[in-house]
């Protein structure tokens, strides 16, 4: 689980896998402790009856198992559930389980899409580029995607190209920030794709992109001067798919706005 937990209950031999992170649990606290910091990546099928039989088999809580099979099969949401869940563990204050039943709610009011947006943002948020890329990429394929505007399907696309690009790299990626311009307009997206042109595809592809695009030359020197600034401080040919792309793309940015 990466973290010490403290288990005052059962804790088996056998483990229960999360398949979507390839997690395995071995108590009830460590159930709670994964419902905690995962609560974006559930929904309704979150609760399954193979979790029910190993909660009342290999936890012998034959009491919360029973619970939750009747919840299960009376479609109670699934934050009654974890309430159920979570009145067996001691590993979380009142406050923080509160926060979590907030976060829930606001789960609960958004669309399927809309959720699956929030996973993949959390997913990038906390730098886990390999969850963020898979996320969006099933959210452009499920037909909900031609329910949202050009705007929001472009930022989709713009975060798809960040988390991709430090996941995969660079090539795989930068295409989607152009993809993403032509969506939603936005210079964020135009420029990102630019710079990663220059440091991929070199300065005569950078420049025809430049014209193609009829962006303002005081801008495309500015990306020029800071991609120099940067190799010349390094004094060697900078292998910029081993730095975080965040990080690039704001320092850029950073430096435009000055």
């Amino acid at each position: 689980m990466g973290k010490l937990i403290l288990c005052n209950g059962v804790k088996t031999t056998k483990a229960y896998v999360f398949e979507a992170t390839n997690t395995r649990i071995y108590s009830i606290e460590e159930l709670s402790y994964y419902i905690y910091n995962n609560v974006y990546y559930l929904d309704s099928n979150f609760i399954k009856n193979s979790l029910i039989d190993w909660i009342g088999t290999n936890l012998k809580l034959d009491e919360l198992s029973e619970k939750l099979q009747y919840q299960h099969d009376s479609n109670e949401n699934y934050k009654t559930m974890i309430m159920s869940i979570f009145s067996y563990s001691n590993l979380y204050t009142g406050i923080e389980i509160k926060t979590l039943l907030n976060t829930i709610d606001d789960l609960i009011k958004m669309t399927p899409i809309q959720r699956r947006c929030y996973r993949a943002n959390r997913f990038l948020d906390n730098k886990r580029y390999d969850l963020a890329t898979k996320e969006y990429e099933k959210i452009i394929q499920i037909d909900e995607i031609n329910a949202i505007s050009k705007e929001e399907y472009g930022d989709i696309l713009h975060n798809l190209a960040v988390a991709m690009i430090n996941y995969i790299g660079l090539e795989q990626g930068m295409d989607y920030f152009i993809k993403a311009y032509e969506l939603n307009n936005k210079n964020d997206s135009l420029l990102s794709y630019l710079y990663c042109v220059l440091i991929y595809k070199g300065r005569d592809r950078f420049w025809d992109e430049i014209e193609k695009h009829r962006l303002d030359i005081a801008i495309a020197d500015s990306i020029v001067d800071y991609f120099d600034t940067i190799y010349n401080e390094a004094n060697l040919a900078i292998d910029f798919e081993r730095k975080d792309i965040n990080n690039i793309l704001d320092e850029w940015k950073t430096e435009l706005r000055k």
